[in-house]
């Protein structure tokens, strides 16, 4: 896991809402040793996502605010704070939201690791979501974890289905309790694909998010996700999935 500094991850973020107040939840950034990512300042607003970065140092930290517009694939940073070992502050821009102010995201740089992992692939956001229980476990190890989809979001445009899928753990040796994953599946040659995972604590708050994986992998028969592949044809053939719709309901 590489280690940025936090001048450094500054200067990158330059050559790619506003700061979080009040309730933060920081988690681990993917691939960064020292990165943060505030989940309770997070907001995805469709066209534009605002999300907050902490960078640690062992002379203090510094806090950027970007602001990603995901339909011209561009990002600003809307403000940028250095903060000393005891929290006060050291220096604090805030920038305009003039056009000068937008660059292209470029990919495989830190910027575009932010975009992949939090704006192509955001937080769940579901308003009254409803969750279907498609697969309970009975083995001894995870007994009583159930696999659950969230029937009113479910989408198929082209052969593929997008769905977000449930697992809530029984077992608290794990340490957190359930994984939302959002998830591609080609039902008609029985493959399945991680767009991204999210996981939670006992208290709801996210412990950890990220991208996926690129590959598709095969449905294994006598699998939960066989069982998950079942549910997604029979509510194909019944005519009840939302047709040509895509990843993010488009």
């Amino acid at each position: 896991m590489k280690k940025l500094p936090a001048l450094a991850a500054l200067f990158l973020l330059s050559c790619f809402g506003s700061l979080s107040a009040g309730a933060e939840n920081w988690i681990p950034f993917p691939s960064e040793q020292n990165v943060f990512v505030d989940t309770d300042s997070y907001v995805n607003g469709g066209l534009r996502t605002d999300i907050s970065l902490k960078i640690e140092e062992s002379g203090g930290y510094a806090v950027t605010a970007l602001e990603f517009d995901r339909e011209e694939k561009t990002y600003r940073i809307a403000r940028t704070a250095l903060y000393g070992p005891d929290g006060t502050v050291k220096e604090d821009h805030t920038y305009s939201d003039d056009q000068e102010n937008w660059n292209p995201v470029i990919a495989h740089s830190f910027g575009g690791n932010v975009y992949t992992h939090y704006v192509e692939n955001p937080l769940p956001h579901l308003l009254n979501p409803s969750w279907k229980i498609i697969y309970t476990e009975k083995s001894s190890k995870y007994r009583g974890s159930s696999y659950a989809i969230e029937t009113n979001t479910i989408s198929y445009k082209d052969g593929y289905a997008y769905f977000w899928l449930r697992i809530a753990y029984m077992s608290k040796a794990d340490d957190f309790s359930q994984a939302i994953y959002r998830v591609k599946m080609d039902v008609p040659n029985k493959k399945v694909q991680t767009l991204s995972m999210t996981q939670y604590d006992y208290t709801g708050k996210i412990k950890a998010h990220g991208a996926g994986a690129r590959k598709r992998d095969s449905i294994e028969a006598d699998t939960p996700m066989a069982e998950v592949h079942r549910y997604i044809e029979s509510e194909l053939l019944a005519g009840r999935l939302h047709i040509g719709k895509g990843a993010h309901g488009v």
